[in-house]
């Protein structure tokens, strides 16, 4: 009888109450790479006002090629007689070098924050970079300058070893690389947030209400996923479910975004006119957005009941800790109670029936976890006849 009085006040509405709250405010696309998703998460602001860095130039690879074809064109300079050619072809090398940095940089340390596993690789290309850049050119123009110091000491001598000129060539990679994270700017999160403006999805794209609460539905579904798999464990199985759950999230978000959107449209075209011709062209296309709407939140729902399941074994395996607990400490209490001569009699007793409290809590709590265990292959496997992701 104690047994079935602990498994209906586990099992209450009131023990199941959703404490959990989603831990993003947008839903995202999961192929996003790990250094990406963590930084936008970091910053909800930013994905709320996005505003990307407009640089008052050509495109990078324009700039690399009107400095590449310069330096191809005057590469015959240096078999040139005399000064002409060094003079000439120095400043075609150094801006090609530049121009090959800033590219290298540019793609090179957005992947080097964006992409976590791979961030040695990516260091190893950043400080390569303005090498490649600015290195080896120097190099070559350290050497022709010594084979023409003999024949024009005077325009070759600024550049040789020791002088200000070479001090100012090797520092150059420096300078290029101050001068890439002063413009580009790769860790502000408005510009991130701009670039990958189409990976995510948040409420303020939303224009209505029930748009809103499909998407929060389902934000609080993967959250409470997620709070359950680091309570539980891994014996429930949603360390497999989890990748799953967040594809699913994001297409149904995708969805309830588009029929936002399309909803959006309607309203404007009701709001510029009252006709009945009008009204009878929208009567069509609002019942195939009532019918599609109707189906997206079928599959809320499916998802929705999953998280309230997944919700209970949360709440249950909390109350087996808690009852587990007291039953721990009736010991050290029961001891007490017989130090103490004019303790009650059913001291004793009442003790006992902690533990089976705790016993009856332990039984629940299996019993949860097997459920939601098969609750996690039905909703991903198909094995209900629904429709698994």
């Amino acid at each position: 009888m104690g047994t079935r009085r602990h498994l209906t006040d586990i099992r209450s509405p009131k023990k199941v109450m959703c404490t959990v709250t989603p831990s993003t405010q947008a839903t995202f696309d999961p192929n996003l790479r790990s250094g990406t998703l963590r930084r936008l998460k970091a910053s909800p602001e930013g994905l709320k006002s996005p505003s990307p860095i407009r640089l008052p130039l050509p495109r990078w690879y324009l700039i690399a090629l009107a400095a590449v074809a310069p330096a191809v064109l005057g590469a015959p300079l240096v078999l040139t007689p005399g000064a002409s050619g060094f003079v000439v072809l120095t400043p075609l090398i150094l801006v090609t070098g530049l121009c090959c940095a800033f590219l290298c940089l540019r793609v090179v340390v957005h992947d080097m924050l964006d992409d976590e596993d791979d961030r040695f690789s990516n260091l190893v290309f950043v400080v390569g970079a303005p090498l490649v850049g600015f290195v080896f050119p120097t190099w070559w123009i350290l050497l022709i300058a010594r084979m023409l110091a003999a024949e024009e000491p005077s325009v070759t001598a600024p550049l040789m070893p020791g002088t200000p000129g070479a001090v100012v060539l090797w520092f150059l990679p420096v300078v290029t690389l101050v001068v890439f994270l002063v413009v580009r700017r790769p860790w502000d999160t408005a510009d991130l947030a701009a670039r990958h403006r189409d990976d995510y999805v948040i409420r303020a794209d939303l224009r209505f209400t029930l748009s809103a609460q499909l998407l929060d539905r389902l934000q609080r579904v993967t959250a409470r996923a997620e709070h359950a798999h680091l309570v539980l464990g891994t014996p429930v199985g949603l360390d497999h479910a989890l990748p799953l759950l967040r594809s699913e999230e994001w297409r149904l978000a995708r969805e309830c975004l588009h029929l936002d959107q399309l909803r959006g449209r309607l309203v404007d075209s009701q709001r510029e006119g009252t006709s009945a011709p009008l009204g009878e062209a929208l009567a069509p296309q609002w019942s195939v957005l009532e019918e599609a709407t109707e189906r997206l939140t079928e599959e809320v729902d499916r998802l929705d009941a999953y998280g309230e399941r997944i919700q209970t074994a949360v709440e249950t395996h909390k109350e087996w800790v808690r009852l587990q607990r007291v039953a721990d400490q009736a010991g050290d209490f029961a001891d007490l109670a017989a130090r103490t001569p004019t303790a009650d009699p059913g001291t004793p007793n009442a003790l006992d029936d902690s533990l089976h409290g705790a016993e009856a809590a332990r039984a629940v709590r299996e019993e949860m976890i097997r459920e939601t265990v098969q609750a996690t292959a039905d909703l991903f496997r198909g094995t209900d006849g629904s429709k698994s992701p």
